[in-house]
């Protein structure tokens, strides 16, 4: 197949299905990822499709997430087992006894059910937490302030106030995307990121939990560099290229 066949595939690939992972574009047209990689780079260069970390995406897809579009996500549990692997992973770090502060959103939310007879004490501005915590052993901590019915979670200045008051062994964060190039994370808007920044020097060791998913997303506002954090886990994907990966990210299989 000669370069100009492999341009028009690729895009019809990419505005098809919006992000194509650069191993599924090299076997589904018969070359080595090296001639997929090289193709990427002239297709963006034409202004045609968008390179990301491990793949391409479609230049219609929106490239910075805002607030509105995660409402509009607000009522869609996407990649449940992903979630759900990645935070049976972060609750294997947790000791009996331990203090910790759990995050808003649905990559967060999974994590309770593990944390079972853990004898544990729960910090949280997240009403997904919440209502996920049914143990009778651990004690949960819900801070108060003004309600984001779109985020189910409390945020803005009293929020922040009452969180002061807390130390924590563990924290547990959700973010909107991770550039693994830049090495940042992001947010979608600002008072989120203010309990989240809060929480991140009131605890000892923190974690960030993503799938997969946020790895081609950049939100509106910076959160962090993700060299703050203890360990990035996520499940394990074919758009992550290992020998790339920095030291405190953690892949999972099932």
């Amino acid at each position: 197949m000669i370069a100009s066949q492999r341009f028009e595939k690729i895009i019809e690939m990419v505005n098809k299905r919006g992000i194509v992972n650069v191993k599924e574009l090299a076997e589904t047209l018969g070359v080595t990822q090296t001639t997929i990689r090289r193709d990427a780079e002239e297709l963006e260069r034409q202004g045609k499709i968008i390179k990301v970390h491990g793949g391409v995406k479609s230049v219609d897809q929106k490239a910075i997430m805002s607030n509105l579009d995660e409402k509009e996500m607000k009522e869609r549990v996407e990649n449940y087992e992903k979630k759900d692997e990645v935070c049976k992973k972060a609750a294997s770090f947790i000791k009996k006894g331990d203090c910790i502060f759990l995050d808003g959103g649905t990559t967060i939310a999974p994590i309770v059910k593990y944390l079972k007879d853990k004898s544990v004490k729960i910090v949280t501005n997240s009403m997904l937490v919440a209502n996920a915590f049914h143990d009778n052993s651990s004690e949960l901590f819900l801070v108060g302030g003004k309600y984001i019915a779109e985020y189910d979670m409390s945020v803005g200045p009293i929020a922040v106030s009452n969180l002061e008051n807390f130390n924590f062994d563990y924290a547990f964060f959700s973010c909107a995307g991770l550039d693994l190039e830049r090495k940042l994370v992001y947010t979608t808007e600002m008072e989120t990121m203010l309990i989240k920044q809060k929480a991140m020097e009131l605890a000892v060791k923190k974690y960030l939990l993503i799938d997969d998913s946020k790895l081609s997303v950049r939100g509106f506002y910076t959160f962090v560099e993700s060299s703050r954090f203890d360990a990035v886990i996520c499940n394990d994907s074919e758009n992550l290229k290992k020998e790339e990966l920095p030291e405190n990210f953690i892949a999972i299989n099932k």
